[in-house]
């Protein structure tokens, strides 16, 4: 089932992170200033584009109310940091495009001494290594190439993603996914 790339891309992300997208690189490096224009042509797009970003939350943030009020005596106060590496392909002759990634997530503060036992066994899966001196979990993913039909790229024209005067970024507005979202920059690699 074909969907739309932005229907696509988020919830691939809360699956993967169990967040949405946050702390993004807004496309200001504080020396210069880019000159944004609408895409116009999804061919603008071709290519692989990175991003990367790093959100700290609560333990609570994370697992959710329900969950945490069972886990507090185990959890405290504990943090979680999520480190993401994205890296979107995009070939727009084929109308597909690919997402693959590096996450870690570092949990810290707390009682986590205690609990990262616990925590580790929650995410115990192929691929996923454990950093036992920093309380970390990493894991590489890649997710099948999607295809999309001449509606759903129409649609995307029409949504306001941006791209530099180079055409070396692209940027998505905020709250342009879903809800509560910032904007994110994509850098052409």
């Amino acid at each position: 089932m074909a969907k739309n790339f932005f229907e696509y891309v988020i919830p691939v992300m809360v699956l993967v992170f169990g967040m949405a997208a946050v702390g993004c690189d807004n496309g200001s490096t504080g020396k210069e200033s880019d000159t944004w224009s609408n895409v116009t042509d999804l061919n603008q797009l071709n290519g692989t584009w990175r991003t990367s970003y790093r959100e700290t939350m609560t333990v609570r943030q994370y697992f959710g109310e329900e969950f945490y009020s069972e886990m507090q005596t185990l959890l405290g106060n504990m943090n979680v940091t999520f480190n993401v590496e994205l890296v979107v392909n995009i070939n727009m002759q084929a109308k597909t495009v690919g997402l693959s990634g590096v996450t870690t997530i570092i949990f810290s503060g707390g009682n986590i001494n205690t609990a990262w036992s616990a925590i580790k066994s929650m995410f115990l899966s192929d691929g996923n290594t454990f950093n036992d001196s920093n309380r970390s979990i990493t894991w590489t993913w890649q997710d099948p190439t999607e295809v999309f039909t001449d509606a759903e790229i129409n649609q995307m024209i029409n949504g306001g993603l941006e791209i530099n005067r180079t055409g070396t970024k692209i940027r998505v507005p905020e709250n342009f996914w879903v809800y509560d979202t910032p904007v994110l920059v994509l850098t052409k690699s």
